[in-house]
């Protein structure tokens, strides 16, 4: 990655910090997809713990502690004062690597964690001739599946589809924000009510479906709030966890059983405005990703436990980069973070931080004024500000002990192969277009999808430069 894309990982709670350090584990590799990465180091992180606390030691204690440290594992303290040594000793020992002069000292040490820059291709003229002939010209597939319509003005309508006709449909009278389908046929849809009037409540509701569309119950969520929505909904079993927000700033834990009969319940108020992006159900409970975009909390995760209550956060960040969590699962007892992170600029992104640093650069480039730029030209600022990460993770303490990297794309889903291999997609940019007058976005482009295949234990298997395109608007 590049070096003003350092990672870490720190740790959000009320109580003192606990910092402790990342598991390492070697790794051969000698697939031609990868490399490892220049700097070892570059991979840093702070975990967080609900109790606990961090001493500061003596200043000569620390300094000797260094001065040992730096014996044990042969770093050269050559040009460094005393405080430099303390400097890059409190840097390698708290995972935070954020000192400049770590990684030189690194290199000359016996210290490593593993990271490996996946290898893709720039888009070649071929590629960008067979994307705009080959995918828009190809027909459409028959529809199979459910589909959701929306209906004017509050309502939708699921549909079955096989074979492109319609099997059934079932109105329902709110907006449908997503649908759950049971192991056992059964189909689970959850929405919210829509108003045009403030002082009327914005509520939550919940349907269940037989697997021939008919209603078997129907619940609104009502638990004092003027506007209460469902984020996520969780199947276990003979339960099913609902994950949602009340008035934005309560997290909202419940739990139902087929009959929808509710068996728990927890609330919890959170300091900031509350964003609930995705969760994955792991040992102790649930792995949370919240989303905050005005405290930078693009990539927090918080653990919940069966019972709703939060236990612990944590939240991945960059230095000099913001940071972007895309997708989450677990895997052979790891957790899997797809993410994607972009540099950090000084102006005032108002909102827009991931595309920020092109504007930047087309300004820098083209003027301010320009309305037009080719994409041969606009293509490699915008490649050039996404790097795709694939973090591994300890299931239990968020602590990171590998991560792979794709420059030039975002991080796209994460999926389980039907022969239980972990698979990944990373959005390579291959085509883009600049159109500020859109009202809807202002860079625009196509992705194709790279795949990466992986075994139980977190080792790559398999690359893959597929057919497949994403379309990009940001």
């Amino acid at each position: 990655m590049k070096q003003n894309k350092l990672l870490y990982l720190i740790g959000e709670t009320d109580d003192d910090l606990i910092l402790d350090a990342a598991p390492n584990r070697e790794k051969k590799n000698k697939n031609k997809w990868v490399k490892p990465l220049a700097f070892a180091a570059s991979f840093v992180f702070l975990v967080s713990a609900a109790l606990g606390g961090y001493a500061i030691t003596a200043e000569a204690a620390e300094y000797r502690e260094a001065v040992e440290f730096f014996e044990e594992h042969a770093l050269s303290t050559e040009g460094l004062s005393r405080e430099e040594i303390k400097k890059v000793y409190l840097d390698i020992k708290l995972q935070t690597f954020s000192y400049d002069k770590t990684v030189t000292a690194m290199l000359n040490g016996t210290i490593s964690i593993k990271g490996y820059e996946l290898l893709t291709n720039a888009p070649t003229s071929e590629d960008i001739y067979n994307y705009w002939n080959d995918y828009y010209t190809k027909p459409l597939d028959d529809k199979n599946g459910i589909y959701c319509h929306f209906v004017y003005p509050n309502d939708s309508e699921l549909q079955f589809y096989k074979d492109g006709h319609t099997i059934w449909s079932t109105r329902l009278g709110y907006g449908m924000f997503d649908f759950t389908v049971m192991e056992n046929g059964y189909i689970l849809t959850y929405g919210q009510n829509d108003t045009t009037s403030t002082k009327d409540p914005r509520l939550a509701h919940m349907t269940m479906l037989d697997p021939n569309g008919n209603i078997v119950w129907e619940k609104t969520l009502m638990n004092g709030f003027h506007n209460e929505d469902i984020s996520k909904i969780i199947c276990e079993g003979d339960t099913f966890a609902v994950f949602g927000r009340g008035d934005y700033h309560t997290f909202l834990f419940s739990r139902y059983d087929m009959d929808g009969n509710r068996l728990v319940y927890q609330e919890t108020p959170v300091k900031e405005t509350l964003a609930i992006w995705n969760v994955v159900p792991f040992s102790e409970g649930y792995l949370v990703q919240f989303n905050n975009y005005d405290k930078d909390g693009f990539a927090k995760l918080v653990k919940v436990g069966h019972d709703g209550t939060l236990t612990d956060s944590f939240s991945y960040g960059a230095d000099g980069a913001h940071y972007f969590l895309k997708d989450m699962i677990e895997h052979g007892g790891k957790l899997y973070l797809s993410t994607y992170a972009v540099p950090k600029v000084d102006d005032n992104a108002g909102g827009r931080e991931e595309i920020a640093p092109i504007f930047q650069k087309i300004h820098e480039t083209f003027g301010r004024d320009v309305f037009s730029i080719p994409s041969e030209d606009l293509t490699p600022i915008v490649r050039d500000n996404y790097t795709a990460v694939l973090l591994i993770c300890d299931t239990e303490s968020g602590n990171v002990g590998e991560f792979y990297s794709v420059e030039g794309a975002r991080g796209g889903k994460l999926s389980v192969s039907e022969d239980g291999k972990l698979v990944w997609e990373a959005e390579s940019f291959v085509d883009t277009f600049y159109s500020p007058a859109t009202s809807s976005f202002t860079i625009g482009g196509t992705c194709r999808i790279y795949r990466y295949t992986f075994d139980a234990n977190g080792a790559l298997i398999g690359a893959e430069k597929t057919d497949d395109y994403t379309i990009y608007r940001q």
